[in-house]
């Protein structure tokens, strides 16, 4: 049997696209088996992938959240302070506005007991800030009975002086020390307008005569300054 150039043209036509599809075929394959080859994450490095993508997550999850505008300051605390001439008190203390803060409470001056009261302003928040702090207080009575018969105080004023009354106001510069949420120290300093009365009145031998002495009255300014702990909830 013989072909003839056309025969072998028709027959090597028909030949070319079933060599094609073959070889496409091939490929494909190949492409699979070297797919499948190809090593899946071991369960090790799993768990390492989703240990740092955890990390990453607890990282940023605080930072977002730690925002000052976040969380509002506590709004109630608690101050104890100890100076002069507002002696020892325990106050309560409320924040009114970032920057303001109201407080009031009993005292122990040494002498007596008495209530004060102030307003403190905080221009700055931080673990280190400066306060302006303006106080009053009032001393129901102060025993000062101790001064009579020392220098030129006669004793026959012991019981005047034993029914003393005080009052004063004080202006404070200063700073708190420690974090605004929680518990800080403070320190304050400045002066202080203090009035005193004792009323009564009392008689004391003065040479050839008696001298009638009463209502005495102390008016003057001092140095004023105080420490403590404020502790906020």
């Amino acid at each position: 049997m013989t072909l003839g150039r056309s025969g072998l043209g028709v027959w090597g036509a028909e030949l070319l696209p079933a060599r094609r599809k073959d070889q496409s075929r091939l490929a494909s394959l190949s492409a699979g088996e070297q797919g499948r080859d190809r090593p899946l994450p071991s369960a090790l490095e799993r768990l390492a992938l989703r240990f740092v993508l955890a990390l990453l997550l607890s990282l940023a999850g605080p930072a977002a959240a730690a925002t000052p505008a976040a969380r509002p300051l506590p709004r109630l605390g608690l101050v104890v302070d100890a100076g002069l001439p507002g002696g020892a008190g325990l106050l309560a203390q409320a924040r009114l506005a970032e920057r303001l803060r109201l407080q009031a409470g009993p005292f122990w001056s040494g002498v007596g007991f008495g209530v004060k009261g102030g307003a403190v302003i905080a221009p700055f928040r931080g673990a280190v800030a400066p306060v302006v702090e303006l106080e009053a207080g009032y001393g129901f009575r102060a025993d000062l009975s101790f001064l009579a018969g020392r220098g030129d105080v006669p004793e026959e004023l012991a019981p005047v002086l034993a029914r003393a009354r005080y009052a004063y106001a004080a202006a404070y510069l200063g700073v708190d020390v420690g974090s605004p949420r929680g518990l800080s120290f403070f320190v304050r300093a400045g002066l202080a307008r203090l009035v005193a009365t004792a009323p009564g009145a009392a008689r004391t031998d003065a040479g050839a005569g008696t001298l009638l002495l009463g209502d005495a009255t102390l008016d003057a300014t001092v140095p004023s300054a105080k420490l403590g702990l404020q502790l906020w909830f």
